[in-house]
């Protein structure tokens, strides 16, 4: 599957590649080969019976009709796909419908339209679509099954959400060792004014909502953009700072030991509650605000 999403982009970055400069033969009708690639834009590809291209084979808008050989991919953007050929590598089609009567060496996938495999066909890989594929019997060797795009969707929101959790785990670790290191009476005058915990709310309230709010209005009178900008930088800042005080407090009501030891220990111990707490969906969002808030307020 990673493969096909890979696709998916090649077929939009190499599109690209053929509108900003001559490497390949652009035009509406067939396509124009030039070291075993062909591109079309519009009109659709064809690969003559009895011709052989490296590949890959790309039609953005137009269809594709693969009589010959591919040594490669073949991506179609919108349109069908006809291979009576042989596609050496895999198909993807992203809007529209793929017969096939040839062979196909590699997977075939249709985001949206059905894939319907011909008796006759060979085709060695799996075969997915997004309507309920059709496959002769003895056609096909890999699975044949229909596209579920909602669990797609959903491992890739849990994927980018993972990979957002420990990019903010490992960058706001850093800050907070750093601080400790070389701020370290900084940091227990924070922990020391986070001792009153109504101050230090309201006051977190009132530079979160208000600092952002100044920053924007500042922006916004366009002489002032440099420090409407430095308003909005500062911020930026300040939030995963008073994230990291946060987090030493917390762990301060465990370790209350003196010496830089301690400290660190008190850090990392508050740092990993919050840390976990982070991982539960919604809630995680709400420690963090709260978190940034108070140790703003006793910053």
């Amino acid at each position: 599957m990673r493969r096909r999403v890979l696709g998916l982009l090649a077929l939009a970055c190499v599109a690209l590649l053929g509108l900003a400069g001559p490497a390949v033969a652009v035009g509406p009708g067939g396509g124009g080969t030039r070291h075993g690639v062909r591109i079309n834009l519009s009109g659709g590809a064809v690969v003559g019976p009895g011709e052989t291209v490296g590949g890959p084979v790309i039609s953005a808008d137009g269809g594709a009709v693969i009589a010959g050989q591919v040594n490669d991919d073949v991506l179609v953007g919108r349109g069908d796909l006809a291979v009576s050929g042989r596609v050496n590598g895999d198909v993807l089609v992203v809007d529209g419908n793929a017969t096939i009567t040839g062979r196909v060496d590699g997977d075939i996938t249709v985001l949206s339209g059905r894939v319907v495999v011909k008796a006759g066909a060979n085709v060695s890989g799996d075969v997915t679509s997004g309507t309920a594929p059709l496959a002769a019997a003895g056609t096909v060797h890999g699975h044949v099954k229909k596209l579920d795009l909602a669990s797609i969707f959903t491992g890739f929101v849990i994927a980018f959400l993972l990979v957002l959790w420990v990019a903010v785990t490992v960058s706001t670790l850093v800050l907070g060792l750093v601080f400790l290191f070389f701020f370290p009476r900084a940091v227990d005058a924070a922990v020391a004014a986070g001792r009153r915990v109504g101050f230090s709310i309201i006051w977190g309230i009132l530079v979160g909502i208000l600092g952002p709010v100044l920053g924007v209005a500042i922006v916004s009178s366009i002489v002032g953009v440099p420090l409407g900008a430095a308003v909005l930088g500062v911020m930026t800042l300040l939030a995963p700072l008073g994230y990291v005080v946060s987090a030493h407090h917390l762990g301060r009501m465990m370790i209350r030991k003196p010496g830089l030891g301690a400290r660190i220990g008190a850090f990392l111990a508050g740092f990993a509650i919050l840390r976990f707490a982070a991982l539960v969906p919604g809630f995680g969002f709400l420690v963090w605000l709260i978190a940034s808030g108070y140790g703003i307020g006793a910053l």
